[in-house]
């Protein structure tokens, strides 16, 4: 995460009506789970990307180029599974050209479609699975779900913050790269860190139980060591 988007979020928090008394329960209280897909099934398919930000539906209202990247890689009602966002850019782009034949012409070539993807290439570019720092998930919602077409609700993670580089994995690996296991990192909600993120007071307080085989619980202080230790 930026440190922009970290500035945002602490402005966010000190210009609420008690938002630093709040913003510091919220962070004392907040459970968090650690684990590592070991699956690249799992990775593929019920890691679930990010919705789209506001610029895009600026982007599909009026037409544009970037708008009809947009509704070929995330088609309403279709899923955001992580593999099925990956295929659908390998799929519009190696159909028309066979020299797009690896993740990082595919990016580049995304890139020149859409600069909001210009990170997605930048990582690309530099890409090494066994740095990749652990992605923050949460259990999808049922509103999510039906929304983006999901077969199931309870078993998804949602990518909070990660985005970028759980696809550019993705498309690596659906290009021949073999698989690495990925950690991540689960919350109830994230609210208290992301100012983007949802609120969800109703939310299960721990991971599907369909995953627990890839959590282990952790405390904040030991996590950092956890993580190495692996």
């Amino acid at each position: 995460m930026s440190n922009e988007l970290l500035l945002e979020n602490a402005l966010t928090a000190l210009r609420q009506p008690n938002g630093l008394k709040k913003h510091r329960e919220d962070t004392e209280n907040a459970q968090y789970h650690f684990g590592l897909i070991t699956d690249s099934n799992v990775f593929l398919e019920q890691l679930i990307w990010m919705g789209p930000p506001e610029e895009w539906q600026t982007y599909t209202a009026f037409a544009t180029k970037e708008g009809k990247v947009y509704e070929k890689i995330v088609p309403e009602g279709k899923s955001h599974s992580l593999g099925s966002i990956a295929e659908r850019i390998r799929s519009e782009y190696s159909s028309t050209n066979p020299e797009f034949d690896t993740p990082e012409k595919l990016l580049y070539k995304l890139y020149q479609d859409s600069d909001w993807f210009g990170r997605h290439f930048s990582i690309g570019m530099n890409f090494d699975p066994l740095l990749l720092s652990p992605l923050w998930v949460r259990t999808l919602q049922k509103n999510e779900r039906d929304a983006w077409g999901e077969p199931e609700w309870h078993d998804r993670l949602y990518i909070e913050d990660g985005n970028h580089r759980a696809l550019v994995y993705a498309l690596r690996i659906l290009c021949g790269d073999d698989f690495i296991p990925v950690p991540i990192l689960w919350c109830k909600s994230w609210k208290h860190i992301l100012c983007w993120a949802a609120e969800l007071e109703a939310a299960e307080p721990t991971p599907p139980p369909t995953l627990k085989k890839y959590f282990e619980r952790c405390t904040v202080d030991k996590y950092p060591s956890r993580f190495f230790d692996n």
